[in-house]
């Protein structure tokens, strides 16, 4: 996913570069400069563009995670690893409890096997989106100070909750169980109908390593008035590209349009009958009424499918609905 979206934002995609534009309130290829915020503190920020906080990013995951090239490769030396994945449903997280030196209770939860330290755990816990979280990633904040001497310094621990795993309706797990059978441009959820696969949730965690310092950064939906750092619905309502560009969802949403665009080609199911066509965001484009309500798809995340046709059948195609307009007139 990420490896294909950095690929496509830099060899020019149209409709992936119209994408970013819309997500991030900024242009792909901008000379626009935001804050990153730095370890170990995150008050210290360094200037980057959009394509270093964006397309960069993808390529560095893509580049890093999986390929015969990848400088991240699995291991059975735990204590040496930097990224450390988990199953179990927090049950690695210890509770502890008592008061501090002004008698204040306290409540934490040691990570003993990891030498970190959350405030909560959050397995099977309902999140700001009012779901129960797919995943969740302890990091730099989460070391303890006196590590094992044993243990990487640059540690992580991603935790995949049991509800990632669960099957709900029809929504995949997987990019090879997406039904191409079925047009997926009709679904009324759009682009949030992938937020189940596994992929999306390890590509949201794994940005926020400290490698890449995203962060689950809420935006106002101006439509439920609720504030959210998840899914398209919400995190489409941005309005500063600074905040955009440090979501973890975010990235993950442009992963799963790049995903998208090519999976009538590598899967053409029958009912295409040999035309080339390809999966979107809905673009904005006819009358005024026309334009009104794609917008308010794009809002939504809406898919939709667009049959590629040569520049030639393009240009009569434009110049036929330019005459029925004139003979309508």
């Amino acid at each position: 996913m990420a490896q294909k979206a950095g690929l496509k934002l830099a060899s020019g995609d149209a409709d992936l570069l119209r994408i970013h534009k819309e997500l991030f309130k900024v242009d792909a290829n901008s000379a626009a400069e935001f804050d990153q915020p730095l370890p170990p503190d995150f008050k210290d920020t360094v200037k980057m563009t959009a394509k270093q906080l964006v397309s960069d990013v993808l390529n560095d995951i893509g580049e890093n995670w999986g390929s015969p090239t990848a400088k991240w490769k699995e291991t059975d030396d735990h204590d040496g690893s930097e990224v450390r994945f988990y199953c179990d449903e927090d049950a690695h997280l210890q509770e502890e409890s008592g008061l501090d030196e002004l008698d204040n209770p306290f409540t934490f939860f040691i990570d003993e096997e990891n030498w970190m330290k959350s405030d909560a755990t959050e397995c099977g816990i309902p999140n700001d989106n009012g779901k129960l979280p797919l995943g969740h990633t302890t990091t730099i904040m989460g070391r303890l100070s006196n590590p094992d001497p044993e243990q990487n310094k640059n540690r992580h621990v991603i935790t995949l909750c049991n509800e990632l795993f669960k099957t709900s309706g029809d929504a995949p797990k997987t990019w090879s169980k997406i039904d191409t059978g079925k047009d997926l441009g009709k679904l009324d959820s759009g682009i949030d109908w992938f937020d189940s696969l596994i992929a999306s949730t390890i590509l949201h965690e794994i940005t926020h390593i400290e490698r890449y310092s995203k962060f689950d950064v809420p935006a106002t939906n101006p439509k439920t008035g609720k504030k959210s750092a998840y899914t398209w619905k919400n995190y489409y309502w941005f309005t500063d590209p600074k905040d955009a560009l440090l979501n973890a969802d975010c990235l993950n949403g442009m992963g799963t349009w790049a995903m998208l665009a090519d999976l009538l080609d590598e899967r053409p199911p029958d009912w295409l009958q040999g035309k080339k066509a390809k999966y979107t965001l809905t673009r904005i484009m006819g009358s005024d009424d026309e334009k009104k309500k794609a917008q308010e798809d794009v809002q939504n995340g809406k898919i939709a499918l667009y049959y590629e046709s040569s520049p030639a059948k393009r240009a009569v195609e434009f110049l036929a609905k330019r005459i029925s307009k004139l003979f309508r007139a």
